[in-house]
Formats: C-alpha cells, sequence, structure tokens
C-alpha cells in the first residue's frame, strides 16, 4: 500500500512491535518503512504516542532518551507535546543534536512544500471569507453536484 500508493505520511501509534514502541522503532521506521519501501514522506506520531515510549512503555530510563531515540529512529512530528518538552534538555544532555533535529525538520518542510504552503496565492485563496456561504456561492455549489452527478444502473 505504501509503495503503490505513493502516501505522503506514515503514523507511528502506541504499540510496541518486538518490543520495541512504534514511535522509537527504527527498524519499523527506517529499515522497513523509508529503506525498503523507499517512503519519502513524514512520519507522525499518534497522538501522545511519543509521550507513552517513556510513561506507559517504559522503554528508556529518562524522558530525554525517549526523545533520542524517538528522533533517530524516524518520527517527524509529534503529535502533543513530549519532544517539545524534553528536547532543550535532551540537547543540554548531549543526547541529541541540531543535526537530528535538521534531519526530522527536512520530512516537515518538504511534506508542507508538497501542499503548496509556500506557493504563491492562487485565484482559490483570493475568495474571500465573507463570499463563503452567501446564497450565491449555495446555489452555485448545489448546481455543480447536481451536473456532476451520475446516476448508475444495476
Amino acid at each position: 500500500c505504501v509503495e503503490q500508493g505513493q502516501v505522503t505520511s506514515l503514523m507511528c501509534s502506541y504499540n510496541a512491535v518486538n518490543g520495541v514502541p512504534s514511535c522509537a522503532n527504527d527498524w519499523l521506521l527506517q529499515t522497513v518503512a523509508r529503506d525498503t519501501w523507499g517512503f519519502d514522506g513524514a512520519i507522525v506520531s499518534d497522538c501522545d504516542a511519543d509521550g507513552d515510549v517513556f510513561f506507559a512503555h517504559h522503554y528508556t530510563a529518562t524522558p530525554e532518551e525517549s526523545v533520542q531515540k524517538i528522533l533517530r529512529a524516524g518520527t517527524d512530528v509529534d503529535c502533543g507535546s513530549f519532544v517539545t518538552k524534553y528536547a532543550k534538555s535532551a540537547i543540554d544532555k548531549g543526547l541529541i543534536t541540531e543535526a537530528d533535529l535538521d534531519k526530522r525538520l527536512y520530512f516537515q518542510f518538504r511534506l508542507r512544500m508538497r501542499l503548496g504552503h509556500f506557493d504563491p496565492l492562487g485565484p482559490l485563496d483570493r475568495i474571500s471569507t465573507a463570499e463563503v456561504c452567501t446564497p450565491y456561492s449555495i446555489e452555485l455549489s448545489r448546481d455543480g453536484a447536481a451536473q456532476g452527478a451520475s446516476l448508475l444502473k444495476n
């Protein structure tokens, strides 16, 4: 699915695979996803799954060690606050470097570029909020849906 579907993001979850929390599992995220499948998108944690590496799985002795495992395994985006909360102290303790953060930021910005977040404004971006849900725009959307509908016969 990942290879043929050319997905742009994957989510690591709360569970562990072979005893390693999925968001800290370099075999799963790097060896399988990136190296074997050729995945080049962003890996996002399920919300608070990064924190679970430390708090639920007790996989490392400190939160900072969990941040190191999470970032080096390949999790790019923390859906939560765990990495944000402990990254600075992980840097101060020498467990992670700016290079570790830069590698994760590379995939985050690559995804944002694919989504067009840095493109010039297009015609749809120029539609003001005052024009949304006006009687004209509601009728126009109804007309578009009616013209695009297909009736299928068994």
